[in-house]
């Protein structure tokens, strides 16, 4: 039916938009019964966000289901599994990201299926649409056939893009476009420069109001560097460390933080300072299946009382629930391994969804976690392990300078690296 979308750089509002246009359509073509809005985004912290915009708006009363598109895109091919058969040749499991995806893209094609999701959800809402590709474009280009739809996008905050971002192309040629220029994260002069410098491909100034770009020799520098700043910006809001690469993949980034926890640094000594690491939804659900301690055969044959289920976290409960809801409804005493694996995983991941976050203290992660997200202040370590082309190296240091509202610190391995991209324009 329609495509309205907004696009713009970093802090230019464009979520706030999105859900202004919200309203508005809301109050003009009100939901009729049985019906809600259909919200989509990526990540499960974008997600969080959306859903917390979301219950706030007084004209929807919590008429909405707030989704990533992988889990939506799992729940419509569950729905329609009978006529999802017909449509792919083989059984996709859960994990099966893109292939899933895909499907359900086909199946919102469908008049059949198509049409019961835009009779059930007439309005649907995209953030952060430039992360969607291959088969979740298709999910998007499907629901913009026959629901209005409202998204957001900024193509220079596609990370891993090569080329042209295809979600902002097919959104530009179809949709009623508005474009959003001014910064409402920051009014900081130093910080605006550098995310200008960046993304138009100039050189970045290393000095300038709330913003300062310096080379360390070794990592005891960088953690001079780093902790001075913590201390100068403790009780000043809140405070993120982004890297590009985790600490195992990064001897600069692990020692480095390492070396701020340990003792006080410096004279005046300054520290220490405790700072958490987020850890990925990857990163954590592994650490969870692995201390169950399953066997290596996935057709291992295993009871509740073999598996290591100790402690009270939220995905050991569902696992131990899970276990016992089998026992009781179907008699089952004996599971295969691959299928308590599996189980584990999806309670895991359902449980890291709706789970509140902790905003207190100095956080530490990666720049694809901090995406859609705001800080005070944010130290960046740039260690030799970025990977990619100046063009990609660019989008992540200004996607983690621009989470940024007062001040921001780089702290790049080796001073040398100052004289190339992503700090310096044109390539190597």
């Amino acid at each position: 039916m329609s495509l309205r979308f907004f696009e713009g750089p970093a802090g230019c509002g464009k979520t706030t938009r999105l859900f202004e246009e919200l309203e508005q359509i809301l109050e003009t073509y009100p939901l009729g019964e049985h019906q809600r809005v259909l919200a989509l985004t990526k990540m499960h912290g974008s997600r969080r966000r959306m859903q917390g915009r979301l219950s706030a708006l007084p004209v929807l009363r919590w008429r909405f289901h707030c989704s990533t598109v992988d889990s939506f895109a799992w729940r419509l091919v569950r729905r329609w599994r009978s006529l999802a058969r017909t449509l792919s040749a083989s059984e996709l499991g859960e994990g099966n990201y893109e292939q899933v995806c895909s499907l359900a893209g086909d199946l919102l094609s469908n008049d059949v299926a198509g049409s019961w999701v835009t009779r059930a959800f007439p309005v649907v809402v995209i953030d952060e649409m430039q992360d969607s590709n291959g088969g979740q474009l298709g999910m998007v280009r499907a629901l913009s056939a026959s629901a209005s739809c409202i998204a957001a996008a900024d193509d220079f905050q596609d990370l891993n893009a090569a080329e042209e971002n295809l979600a902002v192309a097919w959104a530009r040629e179809i949709g009623e476009v508005e474009s959003l220029t001014h910064n409402h994260r920051t009014s900081v002069p130093g910080l605006l420069a550098a995310g200008s410098a960046l993304r138009e491909g100039r050189d970045v100034p290393q000095y300038g109001s709330g913003f300062t770009v310096l080379g360390a020799c070794n990592h005891n520098v960088g953690a001079s560097f780093a902790s001075k700043n913590l201390t100068w910006w403790s009780g000043d809001g809140d405070i993120a460390v982004l890297t590009p690469v985790r600490p195992a993949n990064s001897n600069f980034v692990r020692d480095l933080i390492e070396r701020v926890e340990e003792k006080p640094i410096s004279d005046p000594p300054v520290g220490p300072h405790r700072i958490r690491w987020e850890e990925s939804q990857e990163d954590e659900c592994d650490r969870f299946i692995s201390d169950l301690e399953l066997p290596d055969d996935p057709n291992s044959q295993l009871g509740a009382a073999d598996i290591s289920l100790s402690g009270t976290t939220g995905p050991v409960q569902g696992l131990r629930g899970w276990f016992e809801q089998q026992q009781r409804v179907a008699g089952r005493a004996s599971f295969m391994a691959e299928e308590i694996r599996l189980q584990a995983r999806r309670i895991h991941q359902r449980s890291r969804a709706y789970r509140r976050v902790r905003d207190s203290g100095v956080r530490a992660m990666t720049i694809h976690q901090a995406k859609n997200r705001e800080f005070d202040s944010v130290i960046v370590l740039w260690p030799y392990e970025v990977a990619g082309s100046p063009e990609r190296q660019r989008r992540l240091l200004y996607n983690a300078v621009t989470r940024a509202k007062r001040q921001a610190l780089v702290v790049v391995q080796n001073p040398n690296r100052l004289t190339s991209p992503p700090f310096t324009g044109g390539n190597p």
